[in-house]
């Protein structure tokens, strides 16, 4: 008896990788949310109300997910995220042809490694959510080499 309400506890959170192959946007306040709340009921040792999932129920769920879907989505994620990364060289191949051009090599020069550099803090950004905290602890790091405060 124990052995299956266990497996199904475990069910219940094998659940969760279904999550995180077809990810929407509140799926990460989500997960911290399941999460935080598991483990909450663990603490207090409330096992019987965590979530329970049989298996059968998650071998449906299971096979209602297709390697389509999971394409389709990632597709859709990593195709905005290129798009909008290329934003920055996009408008200056269209200012270029645009009576607004830049005529001097070296201003278009600087022009195209700054939105490189946009670029790359883009992807940078979105693929790492973390990258901001990364950023402030090198300044940090920074001030502190120069003797700021």
């Amino acid at each position: 008896m124990i052995e299956i309400e266990m497996g199904k506890i475990s069910n219940g959170f094998r659940e969760l990788k279904l999550w995180l192959y077809t990810p929407m946007d509140e799926t990460k306040n989500s997960l911290l949310n399941r999460f935080s709340d598991s483990l909450n009921l663990l603490l207090e040792g409330d096992w019987h109300s965590l979530p329970k999932v049989d298996v059968h129920e998650l071998r449906s769920n299971i096979n209602r997910i297709t390697k389509r879907q999971i394409r389709n989505r990632q597709f859709k994620r990593y195709g905005s995220l290129i798009f909008r990364a290329s934003l920055p060289l996009l408008f200056i191949g269209i200012l270029q042809i645009t009576p607004f051009r830049l005529t001097s090599e070296s201003i278009l020069d600087y022009a195209v490694v700054g939105a490189c550099i946009f670029s790359a803090l883009i992807l940078m950004i979105e693929l790492d959510p973390n990258f901001i905290e990364k950023l402030n602890l090198l300044e940090q790091l920074k001030r502190l080499i120069a003797g700021d405060k």
